[in-house]
């Protein structure tokens, strides 16, 4: 049988992971295409580096624009930025709230083993008016199999971004 223990150690693994991930998007994947898409690349990774993920993307779309970024270029790169605001607004419920083991309701149909995952703060829960027992408890945490497949998601983007920097410096004029 597993233990308790055994299983906090195994959903704080995890979310070790996914903030690995996490990091190597934001720190390094991101900062990679705006200091390509910049005409002063020391400037880039100074503003880079002092601004929030959703500012950071933004400047990227806005440089692209700017640098005349087209076609399936465009459209890669926009593809890839939306992705990882989407996987930002996941990262902030996984990084700010509470991991553990949780007991669902046995009256909603779960089983009486408990759930890993991670606490979903009310105003981030979505719900649907007359919503039955086993939804609102099931509103109420991310669980570690979410936990995992945001964090393949992150790999893919991650690798997907890596593909978009030899076009962009191509786009760029440089080699």
């Amino acid at each position: 049988m597993v233990t308790h223990a055994e299983l906090n150690q195994r959903l704080h693994a995890a979310i070790g992971v996914f903030v690995s991930e996490f990091a190597a998007l934001e720190s390094i994947q991101l900062m990679h295409v705006l200091t390509v898409l910049s005409l002063d690349q020391t400037l880039a990774l100074g503003l880079g580096g002092l601004m929030e993920l959703h500012n950071k993307i933004e400047l990227i779309k806005h440089m692209a624009r700017e640098r005349d970024v087209r076609g399936g270029l465009l459209s890669d790169l926009t593809k890839a930025l939306n992705k990882a605001k989407s996987i930002g607004e996941k990262r902030n419920v996984i990084v700010h709230n509470a991991a553990s083991l949780f007991m669902m309701p046995a009256d909603a149909g779960f089983s009486s083993d408990p759930v890993l995952g991670v606490n979903i703060p009310p105003s981030k829960r979505k719900l649907k008016v007359g919503a039955s027992l086993r939804e609102r408890a099931r509103a109420m945490v991310m669980e570690l199999s979410e936990i995992d497949g945001y964090t393949r998601e992150l790999v893919e983007l991650n690798k997907a971004l890596q593909k978009l920097i030899a076009p962009l410096h191509a786009h760029m004029g440089r080699s």
